[in-house]
């Protein structure tokens, strides 16, 4: 029997670019990003299948289920591309790639014919809880800035999906590497050290 497949959405992020690294000799991997494989900094592996794309186009996605057919398929679709800008202002990018995007990705799972779909959403999809409190898996995502109200969304589209596809859906935290990288912290930090005196003392 040969390797699971497994689609990976978002595949040159931060989480996405470190997963298909690590797992690249155990699984075929079909690397859906917007940014090419060498932006990304992803070693070239025969197991690795990359595939340049927006997720907010349907007829792309549409395409590439016939590519990743004539490979063998996926046993699974890791959904991790998704929108968030640091403003917490709106923006139609959270309604086109976290919703639409997600609604598009869970229609190529289901053409594929996976066994699961994977989401990732946020622990920010909840609201902070109050002092005696904690979240949950049980949480309500109810969250309201831009970006949580469009995880909330993604995680509606999938519950309504979940009765013909099996799927999971994962509220993140904030996610560090070995070296103790932290993307939110980096934009901090830039913002912090930057020379707009305004934004530096914000």
């Amino acid at each position: 029997m040969g390797q699971p497949g497994i689609v990976v959405t978002g595949a040159s992020g931060f989480i996405g670019r470190h997963f298909v690294i690590a797992v690249s000799r155990q699984f075929r991997l079909f690397c859906l990003a917007r940014r090419t494989q060498k932006e990304a900094g992803v070693p070239k592996d025969e197991n690795i299948h990359w595939v340049q794309v927006d997720i907010s186009n349907r007829k792309d996605l549409q395409d590439i289920s016939k590519y990743v057919i004539d490979r063998g398929g996926a046993d699974y679709v890791l959904h991790l591309a998704g929108y968030y800008d640091f403003s917490q202002e709106e923006n139609p990018a959270y309604e086109m790639t976290n919703v639409v995007g997600t609604s598009n990705v869970l229609e190529l799972a289901e053409t594929l014919r996976a066994r699961r779909f994977l989401f990732s959403s946020s622990l920010a999809a909840c609201k902070f809880p109050a002092r005696d409190q904690m979240v949950t898996e049980e949480s309500p995502a109810d969250a309201d800035f831009p970006y949580a109200i469009s995880k909330r969304k993604g995680e509606d589209i999938i519950r309504e999906y979940s009765n013909r596809l099996p799927s999971t859906i994962i509220r993140l935290a904030a996610v560090f590497s070995d070296w103790c990288e932290y993307p939110p912290l980096y934009m901090l930090l830039k913002a912090w050290l930057s020379r707009r005196r305004l934004m530096s003392r914000v």
